[in-house]
């Protein structure tokens, strides 16, 4: 099996562990302190999936599909991981917590069309970052 597909499994594996533990440790066994590390840990993940990637390619293997999806989860956890972190978070508040069930909101007009262009520019953001580290 290819190194960097096992790092890329790994990272996406340890990356819903943290998410799970840190929701955990904060509204179930109310470990608040343990669940900020846990989750303020999630981006060392990619440094790892970076790090695994890097070490690969300084030893002379020649750039495969697997180092571009490698960019490509990078690239897509810097841009929408926080974004996911916050809505687990939303829905642990919710089950666990009694909190209020996160509302979803029906966008209409301009307020839509101003969310189409974040998301347009998340992705452009997303897009960017994955050229830069598949040609550097």
């Amino acid at each position: 099996m290819n190194p960097i597909f096992l790092a890329i499994i790994l990272g996406e594996v340890a990356f819903w562990m943290f998410l799970a533990l840190g929701l955990l440790c904060r509204y179930v066994w109310k470990k608040e302190k343990l669940s900020l590390v846990l989750l303020a840990a999630t981006p060392l993940i990619d440094l790892f999936l970076l790090g695994v990637t890097f070490i690969d390619l300084s030893t002379g293997t020649n750039p495969t599909f697997f180092h571009g999806l490698s960019a490509a989860y990078i690239a897509f956890s810097i841009v929408y991981g926080h974004q996911t972190i916050k809505w687990a978070d939303e829905w642990a508040n919710h089950k666990w917590n009694n909190g209020t069930l996160p509302e979803k909101i029906c966008l209409v007009g301009e307020a839509k069309k101003q969310e189409q262009w974040r998301s347009f520019y998340r992705f452009c953001k997303c897009s960017l970052i994955m050229l830069i580290l598949n040609y550097s």
